[in-house]
């Protein structure tokens, strides 16, 4: 079943983020297992906010700063001014925060950053200009796990979503994206459903550019256009959430067409 906000038809979401203070000044995301700095205390160039995460001795160190993905699983667009859950995390700022994460084209000057005013991803940050800091700490990983290409499907072991390989090769609506997903018959399956901008972003590849995918996992992705999600805009909610594989970044001010890929 679908749900109606200012006129447009959107998926219900389908994992809602879960939340633990620890009381010791940080909060554990019980959804990704990640560790976060729960107050941010400063902005600061981008090599500096690398330095001041690896310096924090808070609950015993070990901290960094988030990657783009990682960033990109505490925003919360449902809300905006700031785009956080706010008992989480008080007295965020509703401006932008580093990554980790280069841009893959100019990585010496420039970085992924996220406009916590509404949960904006940019790839535009500026090095050598300040941006705000919240730190991460995680378990040691294994790398990144590799697609699993079975026919006209992927699956992502690392977040265990199945998405559609190819999809149509038109623009459309958000509307008809979404009634689109909501109608396929694939693998035997019909629980397919257009994505959140969350879960889109994580088929971004940081390393490429045009299209900012594995093209091999998804080898029909448009090269610079919008793809549609089922997240409404908090600050216009007639808007819709689109991502671009351009090079990944994201708005909702911007598009009018774009393509559906659906997951389940």
């Amino acid at each position: 079943a679908f749900v109606s906000w200012a006129g447009a038809r959107v998926a219900p979401l389908p994992n809602r983020a879960s939340y633990t203070n620890l009381g010791n000044g940080t909060v554990r995301d019980n959804v990704t297992g990640l560790l976060w700095q729960r107050e941010v205390a400063k902005a600061l160039p981008y090599r500096q906010a690398k330095t001041y995460c690896a310096d924090l001795k808070l609950a015993g160190g070990r901290w960094r700063l988030p990657t783009r993905i990682e960033l990109t699983s505490i925003v919360d667009h449902s809300r905006a001014q700031p785009a956080i859950n706010v008992d989480a995390f008080p007295a965020t700022p509703p401006k932008f925060f580093w990554s980790s994460t280069p841009w893959a084209v100019d990585g010496n000057r420039l970085a992924w950053a996220f406009n916590f005013f509404e949960g904006l991803a940019t790839n535009a940050g500026v090095q050598t200009g300040d941006g705000w800091v919240r730190c991460v700490r995680s378990q040691a990983g294994q790398g990144n796990p590799r697609y699993r290409v079975t026919g006209n499907q992927v699956t992502d072991p690392a977040t265990g979503l199945t998405w559609q390989r190819t999809g149509p090769d038109r623009t459309t609506t958000p509307d008809a994206a979404t009634d689109y997903c909501a109608g396929l018959r694939l693998g035997g399956r019909t629980d397919w459903r257009l994505p959140t901008i969350t879960e889109i972003a994580t088929t971004v590849d940081d390393e490429r550019v045009f299209p900012a995918i594995d093209t091999e996992a998804f080898p029909t992705t448009a090269r610079k256009g919008w793809y549609w999600t089922s997240t409404q805009s908090a600050p216009e909610p007639a808007k819709r959430w689109a991502l671009n594989y351009d090079d990944g970044f994201t708005n909702y001010r911007i598009a009018t067409v774009g393509y559906a890929r659906c997951v389940r």
